[in-house]
């Protein structure tokens, strides 16, 4: 007898085959949901990086330019501007992301010379930082010559609708080599400020101004990205958080130094003078200076030797070259001129010598066998662990540690 299959099972996959393709569509329709949702949180999100690109732009600018610690006066200021010059040149994007159009061609124009102003603030900027006795009206002056005539020409080139004032050409052609153009010449700046210090500070790391060797480099990644971004048209949503990433860095560690930095050089102005002309004695092309007889030059060494030896003035962290003068009573440039010329050193290779030679007796002495290679840095005159190890090997091809290790025998728990 024929058993007939029952119904049911057949009902039942039909069932199961329509529950799958159910879920299917459920889970195509959650996808399209969620890619719909993720575009427009990214077109969002511009509207808020944009606020904040402002909001934070026109704060450390603030900070900058009221200058709290009132240190550096003309460097901040013209780094304030400067800010303030990202902010103006960035209010297009604004206006773009809120819909909004810039028709006014005088608003454009200043737009654009906002723009241009950059590199040269950013320079001016630097120079403010390194040398503010040269930084006066004239100069900013000067160097806002050739925006303002570029502004001029791009603003009547504008009135006729040739183009954009805001196109690649522009970037291309005009911002971009103008920026990385100031870039070069600030980082020469830097570059010529670190060589001036060893000439009369012991101790450089705080007023380096390495920090700013970072915003030069996110000046210039900035306008690399534009440029990636002319060349290979990558997507504009791209390129404004790349762009936005690297002007959030650069805002993080310009207001982060600038509550943290010190002044320069001293407030005193006779010191301030007398350190310049320092520098202008051992500049490339040096000023005509009084000479010192070979017999002076032989007394001061005498008595600066007494005096390094019986008051140990390289123990004071903060040591220059005006306050050994005071001790050695003699002139700081003659001092100077004993130093460079007489010894054949700079004066913070001389200081660091001596420190050296103490860092060497601490290390091996049994009563500071407890201290660590930071403390023995301290000890010593040094006001960082990092310029003690670099400096102490240099001088000795050891490491402190290794040099503790050698002499006693006994591994440094620490780290050198």
């Amino acid at each position: 007898m024929k058993v007939q299959k029952p119904l049911v099972s057949h009902w039942n996959r039909k069932a199961a085959a329509l529950h799958l393709h159910w879920n299917n569509y459920i889970h195509w329709v959650k996808y399209k949901i969620l890619v719909v949702y993720t575009f427009a949180i990214i077109s969002s999100l511009q509207n808020i990086i944009s606020t904040l690109m402002s909001g934070s732009s026109i704060l450390c600018a603030f900070i900058l330019i009221s200058n709290p610690l009132k240190v550096n006066k003309k460097g901040n200021l013209l780094l304030g501007m400067f800010i303030i010059s990202i902010f103006f040149s960035d209010i297009e994007t604004l206006a773009n992301v809120n819909n909004t159009t810039i028709t006014s061609s005088v608003a454009v124009a200043f737009l654009f010379f906002s723009w241009a102003m950059m590199g040269p603030l950013f320079y001016l900027s630097v120079q403010g930082f390194v040398h503010p006795d040269k930084i006066i009206v004239k100069n900013v002056i000067i160097h806002a010559l050739f925006p303002g005539a570029m502004t001029i020409v791009f603003y009547f080139i504008y009135e006729t609708k040739a183009f954009t004032v805001y196109n690649d050409a522009l970037v291309t052609y005009f911002q971009i080599p103008l920026v990385s153009f100031y870039c070069f010449l600030a980082y020469r700046a830097l570059d010529r400020h670190n060589k001036k210090l060893l000439l009369y500070s012991s101790n450089t790391q705080k007023t380096n101004l390495s920090w700013l060797s970072k915003i030069i480099f996110l000046v210039t990644a900035m306008s690399a990205v534009f440029i990636i971004d002319i060349i290979t048209h990558i997507d504009n949503d791209d390129f404004m958080y790349i762009y936005s990433a690297i002007y959030y860095a650069g805002i993080i560690i310009i207001t982060y130094y600038t509550i943290r930095q010190q002044e320069i050089y001293p407030d005193n102005r006779e010191e301030r003078k007398i350190i310049f002309e320092l520098i202008e004695e051992n500049a490339p092309e040096p000023k005509k200076t009084e000479t010192i007889p070979g017999e002076e030059i032989m007394e001061i060494t005498k008595e600066l030797q007494h005096v390094m030896m019986s008051r140990r003035p390289y123990l004071d962290e903060d040591i220059n070259l005006l306050k050994l003068s005071e001790l050695v009573n003699v002139k700081p440039h003659q001092l100077s001129m004993v130093i460079n010329t007489g010894l054949g050193k700079n004066f913070n290779q001389f200081i660091n010598e001596y420190r050296v030679e103490e860092a060497k007796k601490l290390l091996t002495c049994q009563g500071f066998g407890h201290f660590n290679i930071h403390g023995i840095a301290f000890e010593a005159g040094f006001n960082s662990k990092t310029t003690f190890n670099t400096t102490f090997k240099k001088l000795t091809g050891y490491t402190p540690t290794e040099y503790r290790r050698q002499v006693l025998g006994n591994p440094e728990e620490g780290n050198s």
